[in-house]
């Protein structure tokens, strides 16, 4: 049997082409994979509606310069925009102080919302607001630290930082003792 060297060509190419199609197909998947993390976190759904975690729990006990805190609630969004994470926290006392914090943010109305739920669930408590990260992680851990008449949040950032299409902010709410 003889193969001319047209069928040969035809061979190579539907060969190349599936091969091709693989690596497309394989470096798609690894992207994807590349955006999940590896812990359990909660992130928004589809439709990049916020995701509010609550807890009453205290984060620690603060040592030698931190302040005592619990955390009320965070919250993780991929429509917010910020400059930059950690800092200084904002008083949150009513509904018009949430709004006045997030809308710069261009934070969605449905987060403003849960937020100010939140903080009218704790009305005689002082509570802080306080971006906390930016990134595809979250953050492995923060603390509030009293600078002058004011609070600070430090964080540390994610042990290991994944790339995303779309990095996520993460809010936090404190009770502030």
């Amino acid at each position: 049997m003889t193969i001319s060297a047209d069928t040969a060509t035809v061979a190579r190419t539907a060969v190349a082409r599936t091969a091709g199609l693989l690596l497309v197909a394989g470096l798609a998947l690894g992207t994807l994979v590349a955006c999940g993390t590896d812990e359990a976190t909660t992130e928004p759904d589809d439709t990049g509606a916020p995701s509010p975690s609550e807890s009453q729990s205290p984060t620690g006990s603060p040592s030698d310069g931190e302040a005592a805190f619990t955390e009320v609630a965070t919250f993780t969004d991929t429509r917010i925009k910020v400059r930059e994470a950690g800092g200084a926290t904002v008083p949150l006392a009513s509904s018009a102080d949430v709004k006045a914090w997030l809308a710069p943010a261009k934070a969605p109305a449905s987060l403003i919302h849960d937020v100010q739920e939140a903080v009218e669930r704790e009305p005689d408590k002082n509570l802080q607001g306080a971006v906390l990260w930016v990134g595809c992680d979250a953050p492995s851990d923060w603390t509030v630290v009293p600078v002058g008449d004011s609070y600070e949040v430090r964080v540390s950032p994610p042990k290991h930082q994944t790339q995303c299409l779309a990095p996520m902010t993460w809010l936090a709410l404190v009770a502030v003792d």
